[in-house]
């Protein structure tokens, strides 16, 4: 799935104390990336989002068919029963592609940055250009 508008982003701070764990603080559409600067769209609004030492970015860019490969491979699993005796071996083989291949398309379009500068997440972006200075708010 491609779109002109930005991918799904969730940002996730990690606290230095370990007693308070992880509490997310934005999720929404990815306006624009800089290094250290996120713009969000979230339901309550546009955000701006200023990355902590310890923060965590998810980006969902596009849509994978995790579920749909998941299927495929249940309907191929009863289709093996046909083989007879050689669903014996047929079987457990349809299982360890499917597995592989459901586990692999569910990764598809993500992209983690737990560390390094956030820029790298800018071409999913709804505006790629990146951050201006007419983004943030004065006052």
């Amino acid at each position: 799935m491609r779109t002109a508008r930005g991918g799904w982003v969730e940002v996730v701070r990690r606290e230095p104390d370990p007693t308070f764990g992880e509490r997310r603080i934005a999720a929404g559409e990815l306006l624009a990336a800089c290094a250290d600067t996120l713009h969000v769209l979230t339901e309550a609004g546009a955000l701006t989002v200023v990355r902590g030492p310890l923060d965590r970015l998810t980006l969902i860019g596009e849509y994978n068919r995790a579920g749909e490969r998941s299927a495929v491979c249940a309907v191929l699993n009863l289709l093996c029963l046909s083989n007879g005796f050689f669903a014996l071996g047929t079987m457990p083989i349809n299982w360890i592609v499917g597995a592989a291949d459901s586990h692999a398309q569910s990764r598809v379009g993500v992209l983690e940055i737990r560390e390094g500068p956030w820029d790298a997440c800018r071409s999913r972006a709804r505006f790629p250009q990146g951050c201006r200075r007419a983004w943030t708010r004065t006052g």
